[in-house]
């Protein structure tokens, strides 16, 4: 008998997570970075011309960027995407795996299991 995972059971949720819920579970997130650069290692940003995981040319070694303001890329700007589609679509499927690093988008999944929990879905 397999046993299935928490990764498993917010993967077939994402699927049909309504707006509300979305609303609701990122509401619990905790959205403070930790300046950990995996955002700026781990995905690939074509607007810098930066392969995956490879360091951007503009993360400095205390992983703060180079760019500020208007100099910094739109995307980087806006990361985490946070709406439903980008989060779902970077779940879990390798090789987007290693997005799992990144603190804030690790403790909205967390959240999204926690919320399955109480709700007994």
């Amino acid at each position: 008998m397999a046993v299935k995972t928490w990764i498993e059971d917010v993967e077939e949720f994402s699927k049909s997570m309504t707006d509300e819920e979305f609303k609701l579970i990122l509401s619990r997130t905790d959205l403070t970075c930790k300046q950990c650069g995996t955002c700026c290692i781990i995905p690939d940003l074509p607007y810098v011309d930066k392969p995956p995981n490879v360091r951007c040319q503009y993360l400095k070694w205390d992983n703060k960027c180079e760019l500020h303001g208007e100099k910094k890329p739109q995307g980087c700007q806006e990361f985490p995407h946070m709406n439903k589609e980008w989060l779902c679509s970077w779940r879990i499927a390798p090789p987007r795996v290693a997005v799992w690093f990144c603190h804030i988008i690790r403790s909205f999944w967390r959240e999204a299991w926690k919320y399955l929990q109480e709700d007994g879905c």
